[in-house]
């Protein structure tokens, strides 16, 4: 608040209307370590953000368990024939044409089973691979066009329909395609989730908050593994498992909407008052960006100022290329 009572706006150049930029701008060291964010703000934001992991290991974890049960075998796999006896010492039937016959000396049982074969397996479970693979290659430059939460939703949106493509199945090409659809999702979330979460951090509570999206892959993965034991007496419970990743991922999807693109990105369009708005946001709870003569108006206005000087130097030092990866100073981190 200015005195008065009356808040200013943040204007194009991203200085409140009526002062200077001496006023707004000023760098002292106790500015750079942003006392002035809201923590629990920015870690709930930022652990909401973790679904795209959290449905990652879920998809790993729930086909393992889906594979293998009964009911999937029963519907897509082929019939195994095997007749034994209960309680006989010596079996003596002239045919084994009828599943149980009374014997004198025992019961003769049907114990049919359902196997899928190895390669159905193994493409049930490669294909989801392939489609990461694919889309984590590509999904980088997805996000230096559309945004990093743009391409979140996209990610977000592409899994809920392979997730229901493969809960809906009734022929295994449709699980296949299923599997590879919910791949490309998860390739978009695997590498757009944790750079969200990184340029929405502050500098020093970054890396704890990026790890908390290989948690919540190790989380997900222990819930598919909870959801496989609960449904898998149950007829259609492997439709069930395979469908609540789609209800997980309709909820984060959901919720997106309504979460704040990057500041850095914004800086990166050329968009300094939206990126003064988003910071606010993130930074103070508040999503209306006002600047006021308060310390906390000048360390957002400081840190904007950071972004877009390291985005310069960066462009001055030209972009990042494949073979910055294998460079002897990436190994020494």
């Amino acid at each position: 608040m200015v005195p008065g009572g009356e808040e200013a706006d943040i204007g194009m150049d991203g200085f409140r209307s009526g002062s200077t930029e001496d006023e707004n701008v000023h760098d002292k060291e106790e500015y750079r370590t942003f006392g002035y964010c809201s923590l629990p703000f920015v870690s709930l934001l930022s652990l909401f953000t973790t679904t795209g992991g959290f449905v990652f290991g879920y998809d790993i974890g729930v086909i393992n368990g889906v594979k293998d049960m009964e009911e999937f075998k029963r519907f897509f796999g082929y019939e195994v024939p095997a007749y034994n006896f209960a309680n006989a010492t010596k079996p003596n039937l002239t045919t084994n044409a009828m599943a149980t016959h009374n014997l004198t000396n025992g019961t003769w049982v049907n114990t049919t089973t359902y196997e899928i074969s190895v390669d159905d397996q193994g493409w049930i479970v490669s294909a989801f691979s392939l489609g990461c693979l694919f889309m984590a290659l590509a999904s980088s430059p997805i996000m230096e066009r559309a945004g990093r939460k743009v391409t979140i939703l996209v990610g977000a949106a592409v899994f809920t329909v392979g997730g229901l493509l493969q809960s809906g199945a009734y022929y295994l090409w449709m699980v296949y395609t299923g599997r590879i659809v919910a791949g490309f999702g998860v390739g978009i979330l695997s590498t757009s989730v944790p750079v969200y979460i990184a340029e929405i951090a502050p500098a020093e509570k970054r890396g704890r908050l990026v790890s908390l999206n290989q948690l919540s892959i190790t989380a997900g993965i222990m819930v598919s593994f909870i959801v496989n034991l609960a449904c898998r007496t149950y007829v259609h419970g492997w439709r069930i498992s395979l469908a609540l990743q789609s209800v997980f991922s309709l909820i984060f999807f959901v919720g997106m909407l309504f979460a704040p693109e990057t500041p850095r990105y914004l800086m990166m369009k050329k968009q300094r008052a939206k990126a003064m708005e988003s910071l606010n946001w993130i930074r103070t709870g508040r999503k209306r960006c006002v600047v006021s003569d308060s310390s906390v108006g000048k360390d957002i206005l400081w840190e904007v100022n950071s972004i877009a000087t390291e985005i310069e130097e960066g462009s001055v030092r030209g972009g990042s290329t494949w073979r910055d990866v294998f460079e002897w100073k990436i190994f020494r981190r």
